[in-house]
């Protein structure tokens, strides 16, 4: 009696490639990208950190199984990473703070008259 061998399964295949990985992007669990035609899917909470950690691109470092799960291929090419637009820079408005001097209770300091001699 031999075991029932189990088919190989393999990964399904898109002609839709989601963005390229990018080591500079932020990625949120749920997040996909491509790298080599393959299609790789940022893990959920706790392991979502590592999918912008650097040594964690998908499928290429040692550690990648840590943030990301190889979910097929595509045939297409990957689409652009989308670019935000440029947003002026922040206005650093000083804030001055009045400045009042602290309010004592009035000293009164007991004076002696001269000893005679």
């Amino acid at each position: 009696v031999t075991a029932p061998v189990a088919a190989p399964v393999s990964a399904p295949t898109s002609s839709n490639c989601p963005p390229a990985f990018s080591a500079t992007a932020t990625y949120l669990a749920g997040d996909e990208v491509t790298v080599a035609n393959k299609i790789y899917k940022c893990k959920n909470y706790p392991y979502t950190g590592w999918c912008s950690t650097g040594g964690y691109e998908p499928g290429t470092s040692l550690n990648w199984q840590d943030a990301w799960t190889l979910e097929g291929t595509c045939s297409g090419q990957p689409v652009a990473q989308p670019v935000a637009p440029p947003t002026a820079a922040p206005v650093m408005v000083p804030v001055i703070a009045p400045v009042t001097a602290p309010v004592a209770a009035p000293v009164t300091v007991p004076v002696t008259a001269p000893v005679a001699a």
